[in-house]
């Protein structure tokens, strides 16, 4: 295999992880070294991974310091967030982890935002003419009891 790519996977705890791994690693085409990492210790992707870190939040203030070094100490070419806040976090320190080479599988942060919250991604749908069903914001739970009735 002449194809050889480092991925750092963000979040590897969830669920779905074991089998994303399991799928990159049966590529006949690319050697995929996959370096993984999440808040906890015992996530059940880090045994899939080759190599797994302790990672902070992905909220947190040192978050993409972490993980621009980890980039660097790893020599990772491609970094997959797999959390909401881990890709905002992500997205909004694009340019750093491009500068020092990592390309960052993960929409633009104003997509990321947008996408947090349903009812943002349906108002942005409808305001550029792609028709939606009927939908109501609710902020508190007295607006969601009246909307739940209407």
């Amino acid at each position: 295999m002449a194809n050889k790519i480092n991925i750092l996977l963000t979040c590897v705890g969830g669920g779905l992880v074991p089998r994303a791994i399991d799928i990159l690693k049966s590529s006949d085409e690319v050697d995929f070294r996959i370096v993984g990492i999440d808040t906890s210790a015992e996530a059940v992707g880090a045994r899939f991974c080759d190599k797994f870190y302790q990672a902070p939040m992905g909220e947190s203030s040192d978050y993409s310091d972490f993980l621009i070094e980890l980039c660097k100490k790893e020599h990772i070419e491609v970094l997959i967030p797999w959390s909401d806040e881990e890709a905002l976090s992500v997205a909004l320190a694009r340019g750093e982890f491009e500068k020092n080479g990592v390309a960052v599988a993960a929409p633009p942060s104003k997509v990321v935002k947008m996408a947090h919250n349903k009812a943002d991604v349906l108002d942005y749908l409808k305001e550029n003419n792609v028709p939606v069903p009927e939908y109501r914001r609710a902020n508190t739970p007295e607006e969601l009891i009246v909307a739940a009735r209407e």
